[in-house]
């Protein structure tokens, strides 16, 4: 099948380049801002899971009933208090609002290196002398 469209380009009618012409792989590569929030995200995300298993499940999956809460995980079901389930519940909307945040960014610095521009403000000062 030598020279003959992928499948993307015989549906739309366009070519698109799957793979990048310079790839950004090393840890390195992105921009400080991006890597800290990365490193949020996979802290959070890990502390989500181990007290996610560690209590039962989780106040997104559970409910609350006649003042009674529960934590679900996998049809299983557990008691826990108010407070904790409020805090179950707020932990796993800030997981996927922290994952979200960090996909966005990755979309925002891969545009700007696709379009040839920085991702971080430009530290160097580009001032001309006044005459």
């Amino acid at each position: 099948m030598e020279g003959s469209p992928d499948l993307f380009t015989h549906l739309f009618g366009y070519k698109v380049n799957w793979v990048p012409t310079k790839e950004v792989s090393r840890w390195a590569d992105f921009p400080v801002w991006l890597r800290v929030l990365a490193v949020v995200a996979i802290v959070n995300f890990a502390t989500y899971l181990i007290i996610a298993v560690k209590s039962g499940g989780d106040a997104w999956n559970g409910y609350s009933k006649a003042g009674r809460y529960f934590l679900a995980s996998h049809g299983t079901y557990t008691e826990v208090s108010k407070a904790f389930w409020t805090y179950s519940y707020y932990h796993t909307i800030a997981v996927w609002a922290t994952h979200g945040v960090v996909f966005i960014g990755m979309a925002v610095f891969l545009n700007s290196k696709r379009r040839g521009r920085r991702a971080e403000p430009d530290t160097a000062d580009n001032s001309r002398p006044a005459a």
